[in-house]
């Protein structure tokens, strides 16, 4: 397989399928599942808070629904809360990008993809 060949959705997954069964369509779960669980906990929390920050309501009310000042806020609630997670969680996001795209015949570890970018390219 060529590294740059473009292929269709149906020949990837066919090849992934082909080469590594079922268990090939997980590779990089346990990044994405480091990375989303307390991601999305994280982002919930601070969407919430910075809605009571900015003196948006919380609760529901089809009245004011659809208030500029009130979508305002929560506009720039759930963007400064995905900001703060995305720069959070990015690192994860690496490592979960990494393992996916992967090629060798050994499955790549968490542990050991995060150690080896520790030790090549450094905290930051």
């Amino acid at each position: 397989m060529e590294k740059f060949k473009r292929m269709s959705y149906t020949q990837e997954i066919s090849t992934i399928y082909r080469e590594e069964g079922l268990y090939g369509f997980t590779r990089g779960f346990s990044a994405m599942y480091l990375r989303d669980a307390p991601g999305f906990a994280l982002y919930f929390f601070l969407f919430d808070l910075l809605k009571r920050t900015f003196g948006a309501p919380t609760e529901f009310n089809p009245e004011n629904a659809f208030e500029f000042h009130i979508a305002l806020r929560k506009f720039f609630a759930g963007g400064i809360s995905g900001m703060i997670v995305w720069t959070c969680c990015y690192p994860f996001d690496t490592v979960k990008s990494m393992m996916q795209t992967y090629r060798g015949t050994n499955r790549l570890k968490f542990h050991n993809v995060v150690v080896e970018v520790l030790r090549t390219k450094g905290i930051f």
